[in-house]
């Protein structure tokens, strides 16, 4: 008896959870999920991989602009307001439908220059008025350049390699501890 009370429990838990997952993405009708950038508002690529979550039946437009007087800035926080009335659209500016269920637009940009750009997402009706749009702007930068500026013997361990290290300095003791034998 119990066995079928908590079964019914679970299949309601499970059909009202589903329920709000869909609901949540009908209210969020789209969720850009690369480029991603990190607090600093950089991506390290050669090539730009742009991916877009978007719901059911949601027209929309992607546009990706370029900022050519950016290319040696370090931080997003470092681009002049001056920067930005200067930009080039670089080749992406395409429409998305969508299909029956979550679609998913992706496209890659090769060979990407260094330096500021934005990815324009607009959310369109079915007469192509623009309903909502949002516009989020990142750095790229080369893989060489994160490379050149990230060692690994600088970083502090961390969770669990800094939990094994701890393990094995009490089993064998210390490197920098002399053995007397």
């Amino acid at each position: 008896m119990t066995k079928k009370i908590i079964s019914i429990i679970l299949t309601v838990f499970l059909i009202l959870s589903s329920n709000a997952a869909v609901y949540a993405m009908e209210k969020n009708t789209y969720r850009i999920i690369n480029p991603q950038t990190a607090s600093d508002g950089i991506t390290y690529s050669d090539n730009l991989f742009i991916s877009v979550k978007v719901a059911e039946n949601t027209p929309m437009r992607f546009t990706l602009y370029f900022y050519p007087n950016c290319s040696q800035v370090a931080t997003l926080n470092d681009v002049p307001a001056a920067a930005f009335t200067v930009r080039e659209q670089k080749g992406l500016t395409e429409t998305f439908a969508g299909s029956d269920h979550i679609g998913f637009y992706t496209r890659q940009v090769k060979k990407t220059e260094p330096g500021l750009y934005s990815l324009k997402a607009e959310v369109m009706d079915e007469s192509n008025n623009i309903i909502t749009n949002e516009t989020i702007y990142f750095l790229v930068k080369s893989n060489a350049s994160k490379m050149a500026n990230s060692s690994i013997y600088e970083s502090t361990p961390s969770g669990k390699v800094l939990f094994f290290q701890s393990v094995f300095k009490s089993l064998f003791g210390s490197a920098s501890e002399g053995s007397s034998e």
